[in-house]
């Protein structure tokens, strides 16, 4: 849950970052898919078949996804700092899961903080709870939630 709450916040970074591009000049009625925002350079990775987990771990830290997730989820996310010179380095990965787990993780929240859809008002923490259907997604949520502790 302190994921998904979190993802608001990692649109919105990737939006300033320059990595997530959303057309800012769509028309009221055309389709969702002109609306869409995507990450360009993500997409060309994953179009050539070389999104690997170099490039996905590289694409997480460099727009400090990886930051905002710990410090959300410090729980599910595991921090291992390390002296590199005079300079602390911190790797991320998230907790409890084998490599290839992780590998599988780290592409899907890439895939969810680079292909939001059509942002909306509601798509805020503080409005959520006044769209119809928070309620009923809600639930689901905290199911998986509950079934993965």
């Amino acid at each position: 849950e302190s994921l998904a709450v979190s993802f608001n916040t990692l649109w919105r970074s990737s939006l300033n970052w320059g990595l997530l591009k959303c057309d800012r000049d769509c028309a009221a009625g055309a389709p969702s898919a002109e609306c869409s925002c995507s990450c360009p350079e993500v997409d060309e990775h994953l179009a050539a078949g070389t999104l690997d987990s170099e490039k996905l771990y590289h694409f997480l830290n460099t727009t400090s996804m990886w930051d905002m997730m710990h410090a959300s989820c410090d729980w599910c996310i595991a921090a291992n700092t390390t002296l590199a010179g005079e300079r602390e380095v911190t790797t991320y990965s998230f907790a409890n899961l084998t490599a290839a787990e992780n590998d599988e993780l780290m592409y899907h929240v890439l895939m969810l903080a680079c292909h939001p859809g059509k942002v909306s008002q509601m798509g805020t923490p503080l409005a959520g709870p006044n769209d119809p259907l928070f309620w009923p997604v809600h639930g689901a949520f905290e199911r998986v939630v509950d079934y993965l502790r």
